[in-house]
């Protein structure tokens, strides 16, 4: 979630001016696909709930979730050089382990700095434990999480979250009957949280 929200953040940033900007986000809107859909409520999520002063609630992610943003940012490197270098987008798993210049990680890893620097204002990391294999196991063996998922949601629940906001399609669907913490998309938020008059514990993904 958080890096389609960096990404949608590129996008807007390519726009000079904020009648444009806010001009792009209403053409996003009326044109909705799938892909599309995650990528706006991702935008609107962080933007309307987690970077808002005062929102009532705390909002942790998990250090490794760092990773798959760096992974997806480095993605949409090699897509902007191979459709600059006119290279077919089925030769991107052989471009992407290509060496790249000197330079390429600062490049990356500033690309948004600015961006993620204002989503730590209103963030915490979630900090791991000794013990988090256990739980991290429960979710890999019985329901079916790869590793990094489940690790990712035994963080939470160490944090002694209630909630986890993702909009990964295999996590909702394999702990939509978890009793240890309840999963979410963005989008659901709101509506959920309008019938809850006193805020709880939650983790962004």
């Amino acid at each position: 979630m958080i890096a389609r929200w960096l990404a949608f953040h590129s996008l807007l940033n390519e726009k000079k001016t904020l009648k444009e900007k806010e001009n792009f986000v209403k053409e996003c809107e009326k044109k909705v696909d799938r892909h599309k859909a995650k990528l706006l409520d991702s935008y609107h999520f962080i933007e309307n709930h987690v970077c808002k002063e005062n929102s009532g609630f705390d909002f942790l992610y998990s250090p490794l979730v760092l990773t798959e943003v760096f992974n997806v940012l480095f993605e949409k490197y090699v897509y902007d050089y191979m459709q600059r270098s006119y290279i077919p987008l089925g030769d991107i798993h052989v471009v992407r382990g290509e060496k790249f210049p000197d330079g390429t990680y600062n490049e990356i890893y500033t690309y948004n700095e600015q961006n993620y620097n204002k989503l730590k204002r209103f963030t915490k990391v979630a900090q791991d434990k000794e013990d988090l294999i256990k739980v991290s196991g429960v979710f890999i063996s019985e329901y079916g999480l790869l590793s990094q998922d489940a690790h990712i949601i035994a963080e939470a629940i160490n944090a002694d979250c209630k909630y986890f906001i993702t909009n990964d399609d295999r996590i909702l669907e394999n702990l939509k009957n978890a009793k240890q913490i309840k999963v979410m998309r963005p989008s659901s938020f709101s509506s959920h949280f309008s019938k809850i008059k006193t805020p709880q514990l939650n983790s962004a993904r």
